[in-house]
């Protein structure tokens, strides 16, 4: 069975196309175009990653995550950003499994993805 993903990023064409990316890879991907779309879903869905951009206008990657903690505590969050870069101590003191910098360099993202889904 294959791992199931939230994605969201209010960028419609990012969204679709790194959708399809993970598809191809082999995972069950859902798409949410803001933070509160996204909570809708997890609350209907169980996900075992949610990969969110972390400028969004309905609320920052930072404030998602921390709604996530607190609705599904064991789903591991990697925040996406093409402006901010973080290193993985800073993504764990802000409770993430990782930060994904911008363009996406594909293999790089899809071993942040595996590791995170191992971790879980």
């Amino acid at each position: 069975m294959a791992h199931k993903i939230l994605l969201v990023d209010d960028e419609t064409i990012i969204l679709h196309e790194i959708a399809e990316f993970l598809r191809q890879a082999g995972y069950e991907v859902d798409e949410a175009g803001n933070g509160e779309e996204a909570m809708r879903r997890l609350s209907d869905n169980p996900f075992d990653l949610v990969i969110a951009d972390l400028m969004m206008p309905s609320g920052d990657g930072f404030y998602l995550a921390e709604r996530i903690r607190t609705m599904a505590p064991d789903v591991p969050v990697l925040l996406l950003s093409g402006a901010a870069k973080m290193g993985r101590g800073e993504a764990k003191k802000f409770g993430l499994a990782g930060f994904i910098e911008k363009p996406i360099v594909p293999q790089k993202f899809l071993l942040q993805v595996k590791r995170a889904l191992e971790a879980r």
